[in-house]
């Protein structure tokens, strides 16, 4: 009884609020295009209106976007993963609006960097109106995904070709978002765990690589050194990458072992 009521309620409420904006022509035309494109689905209209229905209201348009999100990790088919554009406009003056995107916490959770991305201008590279913008930002929020999407891959791509090489040395690595991995390896008889941490700007942003060592610790903790300032390049193939990182590593390595001996003590 209590969800019918609550339906009920809610259907009143959408009615209302499109009846204060069909009192407003602009308002209206900004709805209506997007009734006869038949392109967007499930629209929601939010007005805040005066005391007179001829005072100015401003009216927030809640546009679910149209995105593929097939091929990203960690999304549960049985969960729901919505994207919406909110754009509020008033009916005195719609050359300007506030704009922000609403992501559902399942979507947030797993796509933290949506939350983060910055929205085209309105009006800026287009009419200001809805119907060419929100076109816009469907277009870069795709963008975004299908990045992420690729950088995946890549990663994928980059780590399973260092388990080709170190198939028996593996320690750890990730198979879902293929983030990092951890190989023991061995330079001139002195043994290292070598573990890569890859982001989602992979490979615009390079892996960053830490070595630590087995046999000494400071301060309680396994000696280690992060490496920051190696030559890499992300127009390179993946087997550039690899080839050249292990050409690297066979020179930093012995070094790392001098480093460890030097400031190190022997782990019991």
């Amino acid at each position: 009884m209590l969800t019918v009521l609550l339906k009920q309620l809610l259907n009143e409420f959408s009615l209302y609020n499109l009846e204060v904006v069909s009192k407003h022509p602009r308002l209206q035309f900004e709805l209506k295009t997007f009734e006869e494109s038949g392109n967007y689905n499930d629209i929601e209209v939010f007005c805040v209106a005066g005391e007179d229905d001829n005072d100015e209201i401003e009216c927030i348009y809640f546009i679910p976007l149209s995105l593929d999100f097939c091929g990203l990790p960690k999304l549960n088919p049985s969960l729901k993963y919505e994207v919406a554009l909110m754009v509020r406009l008033s009916s005195s003056n719609v050359t300007s609006a506030q704009t922000s995107i609403y992501i559902s916490p399942n979507m947030q959770k797993n796509f933290p960097a949506l939350s983060n991305m910055s929205l085209p201008v309105w009006g800026s590279d287009c009419e200001p109106c809805l119907m060419d913008f929100v076109p816009l930002v469907a277009k870069k929020i795709q963008e975004k995904i299908d990045y992420v999407k690729h950088s995946l891959e890549l990663r994928k791509e980059f780590l399973t070709t260092w388990l080709s090489v170190y198939d028996k040395a593996t320690l750890e690595y990730d198979t879902e978002n293929y983030s990092f991995a951890a190989f023991l390896v061995e330079v001139k008889g002195f043994f290292c765990v070598l573990h890569f941490e890859l982001t989602n700007g992979f490979p615009v942003e390079a892996p960053l690589i830490t070595l630590r060592s087995v046999y000494h610790k400071i301060e309680g903790l396994p000696c280690e050194s992060q490496l920051k300032h190696y030559i890499f390049n992300s127009q390179w193939t993946t087997e550039e990458m690899v080839a050249k990182l292990r050409k690297y590593l066979l020179d930093v390595i012995p070094k790392f072992r001098e480093l460890s001996v030097a400031q190190g003590e022997c782990l019991p």
